[in-house]
């Protein structure tokens, strides 16, 4: 699948963030969601949390920015949802079945109703799925680009047809939130979620209030507020001051030991599914010979690397963290070895060329840390920090030797990051997108052959093609980043893997 707009921010390291970190319902083993509160038999007037920007609207089809998602999710719902081990669980659908290897059909619960009173049906999600591949919603399409047709049955059964074999249709659908058949621009949002809009004020605050005839029951927290404050400075001070509940740090500093210092607030932490990774362009020159891609990557001390970045980070042994389905725990992390790399290294064309790592500002010490151990190891390179047109420009025209970049499989699944860092490029599939040179036609049908509803078979061919891939250093897996919020210690809230 192509990334989503999370997925390419996220890429381009300009937020290093996640959805789902932020919601007050939290996602666990069993649907629907229960609430954060000091005890379950407690309740909240409200919770405030500190968001590091502001949203940009209230269409959950077309809005996919991070933190606007998040927002969207507690009001908004889509057929299946991720647990926190990243599986999918029934939401607004109660179950399905295959009727063969391109048909779903999903039954629906019929005790869901909308924030106006109305019925949800099937009628609502053929309306949302046809009205997005209508409008060729960029946010929305690479989750629905598999989708032939959707029929209502009736009103408690949706019938999907993809072109072609789906497997990971269920965890593309996690991302899809469902609208209103009634749905109009302009109105306010009318979703079917654990929370009903309130109001809205432009760059400061959105208030949520609790949706008392949630099918799930009641929520305890019973308003919401996502506070705007950019400044992470300011949104510690306002946490430990008391005029926000939850509030993510760990951007600008590590400010664990002064939340923790009040008797009040806790620092939760949660590794995500963000993988930090150092692409190369493998089109020319030295770097398409597996042996000097070897030796770069003996050249690195990942955990060194890992300690430089401010939130937390542990070293990665492939392109995606142990939660996603294809994860292959054969596979260790690669021990820096400099000396073996400087001796490959050595007999390469790399310390004699000028070679160029780009990245986003904002990583510097990482960065600078990258650079420094390659160049120790004999690598003639040198840092650029360039903005995001910049880099778009600057990747293709394949003007540059290294990337340092962060890549999310947001549907919990490897093929994501293998079908787009590892696959031959392929543009009318996408796949490919991000690969820049590396080629290997049996890792090509590994990535392909996936593509099966037997789990059992899927699992083995991802995993496989995620030991070759890692063997021949089609990309390097620099590390997993953790994200920390503080929180006030009455709130029973754990932020779930992103």
């Amino acid at each position: 699948m192509t990334s989503t707009t999370k997925t390419l921010l996220i890429i381009l390291g300009v937020l290093i963030l996640g959805s789902g970190v932020w919601y007050l319902v939290g996602h666990w083993n069993n649907w629907p969601q229960k609430s954060a509160a000091p005890r379950e038999d407690l309740e909240l007037a409200q919770v405030t949390v500190a968001l590091p920007s502001d949203i940009t609207g209230f269409y959950p089809a077309g809005e996919d920015e991070t933190y606007t998602f998040q927002v969207n999710r507690h009001i908004f719902e889509p057929l299946v949802a991720m647990d926190r081990n990243m599986r999918v669980v029934p939401a607004l659908a109660s179950s399905w079945i295959n009727l063969d290897d391109n048909t779903w059909l999903f039954t629906l619960r019929s005790d869901v109703k909308f924030h106006d009173g109305s019925n949800f049906t099937a009628a609502d999600v053929k309306f949302t799925i046809d009205k997005a591949l209508k409008e060729e919603i960029p946010s929305t399409m690479p989750y629905l680009a598999s989708i032939k047709s959707v029929e209502a049955i009736d009103d408690s059964k949706v019938e999907i047809k993809t072109t072609s074999s789906n497997p990971v249709l269920l965890n593309q659908l996690a991302q899809v939130l469902i609208l209103s058949k009634n749905y109009k621009e302009g109105e306010n949002p009318n979703g079917t979620g654990p929370y009903k809009f309130a109001s809205y004020d432009k760059g400061k605050t959105i208030s949520l209030v609790a949706n008392e005839n949630y099918y799930g029951g009641a929520p305890k927290v019973k308003k919401a507020v996502f506070k705007v404050i950019e400044d992470e400075e300011e949104r510690i001070s306002d946490l430990k001051a008391g005029a926000v509940d939850v509030a993510i740090y760990g951007f600008q500093k590590d400010a664990t030991s002064e939340i923790t210092a009040d008797a009040n607030l806790d620092s939760r932490s949660v590794s995500s599914v963000v993988v930090s990774v150092l692409l190369m362009n493998q089109s020319k020159g030295d770097l398409t010979k597996k042996e000097v891609r070897q030796a770069i990557r003996k050249a690195l001390n990942l955990e060194t690397i890992a300690s430089k970045v401010i939130s937390g980070a542990k070293p990665a042994s492939q392109l995606v963290s142990k939660l996603i389905f294809g994860f292959n725990p054969d596979i260790k992390v690669v021990q820096q070895d400099q000396e073996t790399a400087k001796a490959t290294l050595a007999q390469s064309t790399l310390a004699n060329e000028k070679l160029t790592m780009i990245d986003l500002p904002g990583s510097e010490e990482v960065d600078k840390e990258i650079v420094a151990e390659l160049k120790s190891a004999g690598v003639n390179v040198q840092l650029e920090t360039v903005d995001a047109e910049q880099v778009f420009a600057r990747l293709s025209k394949g003007d540059f030797a290294f990337l340092r970049t962060s890549f999310s499989s947001d549907t919990g699944d490897a093929f994501d990051a293998l079908s787009s860092l590892v696959h031959s490029p392929d543009p009318e599939k996408n796949l490919g997108s991000y690969n820049f040179g590396y080629t290997n036609k049996e890792v090509d049908k590994l990535i392909d052959d996936s593509q099966v509803l037997d789990q059992n078979t899927r699992q083995q061919k991802l995993q496989e093609a995620m030991k070759i891939a890692m063997e021949e250093v089609a990309a390097i897996p620099l590390y997993i980043v953790d994200y920390k919020s503080g929180v006030r210690k009455n709130i029973v809230w754990q932020p779930r893997p992103t």
